[in-house]
């Protein structure tokens, strides 16, 4: 009876420790999507915001934030890469920052990427992202902040922003509407001027107040 109680008495502490060890495991963010005027880990880029305010906050023990952002990529560059990107790397969350490039490519290669096929793929990722338990954030694109981004283009922009914005209805998804709020500065108040003096820090601000709700 004595060995009985031992063995439950260790099979107990040792269920503690992994429920301790699991608790302090870091919740692993993946910033999945192109490097939009770069704003990826460099210096003063959107996601280098997150990481220092984790630091000043104190919370960089619990997070673990990952850069999975390249260059001109459009959604089909996205969806090839999404399994060894995102699925495989055991991901919290993923923050989905797309679609310039899909109309920019239209008019810079003429490989861009038509609305409906855009859709479909970012759909596609986002089945596969919720069927792998994974949270997902969707940021709508703000190409004003990549300053030799064509005017006349950001009409079509926001028809993919609203397909953005469709999808996260549907399928109930956190939305970080960042080009709504970039296009009304009136929103924030005493800070209206804000977004153009640090538009990195915009962002940054806009996605990290949304996952904090999301942890």
């Amino acid at each position: 009876m004595t060995t009985k109680l031992l063995l439950l008495a260790i099979f107990v502490f040792c269920m503690i420790l992994m429920s301790l060890n699991h608790s302090k495991k870091k919740k692993k963010v993946i910033f999945f999507g192109d490097s939009l005027n770069d704003l990826d880990t460099k210096p003063g880029g959107y996601i280098s915001w997150i990481i220092n305010h984790l630091k000043n906050e104190g919370l960089e023990e619990k997070y673990n934030l990952v850069a999975s952002v390249k260059p001109a990529q459009k959604i089909y560059d996205l969806y090839i890469r999404l399994e060894e990107n995102v699925l495989i790397k055991d991901a919290h969350f993923a923050v989905l920052y797309l679609g310039v490039y899909d109309v920019w490519d239209k008019y810079l290669k003429g490989t861009g990427t038509d609305i409906e096929t855009f859709e479909k793929l970012l759909e596609t990722i986002i089945i596969k992202l919720q069927a792998a338990n994974i949270k997902i954030l969707l940021c709508t694109p703000v190409p004003q902040i990549k300053s030799e981004f064509p005017a006349d283009l950001l009409d079509e922009v926001n028809d993919y922003a609203n397909v953005i914005r469709d999808l996260a209805a549907t399928y109930n998804l956190r939305l970080a509407d960042l080009s709504e709020t970039f296009n009304q500065p009136r929103l924030l108040g005493e800070n209206e001027t804000y977004i153009e003096a640090n538009p990195n820090r915009f962002v940054a601000n806009e996605i990290w107040r949304i996952l904090g709700d999301m942890r």
